[in-house]
């Protein structure tokens, strides 16, 4: 795991002894990452609120949320350089930088998912499954509503078991 902020390494390690799991925590920025390293699979959440928008003068809060402090173009250039040949990135982000996402002819999406908060509003965030040197056709999920009338859908809840982790 690679976060730049101390105190997401500490959740990060706090959450994965919660629910026992051995990782190792890398506190620095994944841009400039020291290790030659090449990987199968990089699962990101990146910080993805436009970085000119207002932005939190909580410095813990700023470099989760804004992506001034992780730009997309510069997270898939180390994503490619750190991908095995045929190998996978998947992580979400805001619908709108969509278009910048799919955009990169050397990470081609393979799966798309929606998320929306409730049936009636916009998709609040899409999942993306990009597969490196891949000729694959990308395949549009249906989407994940999350809430129905305050409460979690039966869709939600299904994750949510099927996945049974606790935050610290």
């Amino acid at each position: 795991m690679v976060d730049i902020d101390p105190m997401n390494c500490e959740i990060a390690r706090s959450n994965a002894k919660e629910n026992g799991l051995c990782v190792d925590v890398y506190e620095g920025d994944f841009l400039t990452l020291p290790t030659g390293d090449i990987f199968d699979l990089i699962v990101s959440n990146p910080p993805y609120y436009p970085a000119n928008t207002t932005q939190s003068e909580n410095p813990h809060k700023a470099c989760s949320r804004y992506e001034n402090f992780l730009p997309l173009e510069e997270l898939f250039s180390q994503v490619k350089k750190q991908l095995s040949p045929q190998g996978e990135f998947v992580m979400c982000h805001h619908p709108y930088a969509l278009s910048r996402i799919l955009s990169d002819r050397s990470l081609k999406a393979t799966h798309l998912q929606f998320v929306h908060p409730t049936a009636q509003k916009e998709a609040s965030l899409v999942l993306v499954r990009l597969k490196k040197g891949s000729n694959s056709p990308c395949h549009i999920l249906p989407p994940l509503i999350a809430m129905d009338e305050g409460k979690p859908t039966l869709q939600a809840k299904a994750i949510f078991e099927s996945y049974p982790t606790q935050s610290a």
